[in-house]
Order: structure tokens, then C-alpha cells, then sequence
């Protein structure tokens, strides 16, 4: 088994996988952590110390602007669903769509609509008052949960 980064992605993916931790191996490869944040960036999270391509172990930790496709996949063991890979797809460092592997589906990532994380109170606090007053009629039609994507 060979080295990887590990990405944690809070949002139901397109084939409703509830997924939140994914690997790939389309970055260092150095089991450093990254996450996408509420309004689609990859950032760096955590930075492991084992050395990269270029000999270094120290690494910026925040936003990588990434552009390019970033590859992710988790193997639901324990839930037994199986297999899920996807493909998120980064332009001038946001997520603008989110490829499935499994149903060869692809949609359109939506900050404003995903940005609704009732688990993780402090991403909801440094919302815009903008994005809170456009997912207010979302949450008052009885939404909960993880969010989910509409094409």
C-alpha cells in the first residue's frame, strides 16, 4: 500500500453516498489532510511531515488554489455499501462539478445551497448574511441533514 492525503468532504455526494472521509492519490501524497470548504475551495488542513517530491516536510496549511481534477475514493467497509469514487473538478480554485464514478453522473457543485452544515455550527456562523437569507426559504420547508445537490 503505497502513500496518500486523506480529504474530508461533508456533503452528500450526487449518488447520495454520505461519505465524509475520503483518500487520493492526485495530490502529494504525503498523508497530509485537506478538506473542501462551504463555499468550494480545497484547503490544506493538516500537513503530516513525511517529505514530498521536492525533500520538503514543511507545507503551507490553507488554500491551495487548486486547478485541475482531484480524484477521491472510500471503501465502505463498515456501511457495506462498497466502492465510491468521484472526480471533483476545480477551475480557478472553486469545485464546479462533482463526476460519480459509479453512475457516470456529474453535476454542478452549489456553494449557496451546500454551505447548510447543521453539524458544524461554527462554518454556519461566518456565513454571509447573504447566503443565510437565501437558504432561509430552504430551511423552512423542513430540510435537514447533510446537503444534497439539485441539477
Amino acid at each position: 500500500m503505497g502513500m496518500y492525503d486523506d480529504l474530508r468532504f461533508d456533503y452528500r455526494m450526487p449518488d447520495g453516498y454520505d461519505g465524509e472521509e475520503y483518500q487520493t492519490k492526485a495530490l502529494n501524497c504525503t498523508l497530509d489532510v485537506y478538506m473542501v470548504s462551504c463555499d468550494g475551495r480545497l484547503l490544506r488542513s493538516e500537513c503530516a511531515g513525511h517529505r514530498d517530491d521536492d525533500g520538503n516536510t514543511q507545507r503551507l496549511i490553507g488554500d491551495l488554489c487548486f486547478d485541475g481534477t482531484l480524484n477521491v475514493y472510500h471503501r465502505d467497509t463498515f456501511g457495506g455499501t462498497g466502492w465510491h469514487e468521484y472526480d471533483l473538478i476545480f477551475q480557478q480554485g472553486n469545485l464546479v462539478e462533482i463526476r460519480c464514478h459509479q453512475t457516470r453522473s456529474r453535476l454542478a457543485f452549489a456553494p449557496v445551497i451546500a454551505s447548510f452544515r447543521p453539524k458544524q455550527t461554527t462554518e454556519n456562523a461566518i456565513m454571509n448574511n447573504e447566503t443565510k437569507a437565501r437558504l432561509r426559504p430552504i430551511l423552512a420547508n423542513g430540510r435537514r441533514g447533510k446537503p444534497e445537490y439539485s441539477p
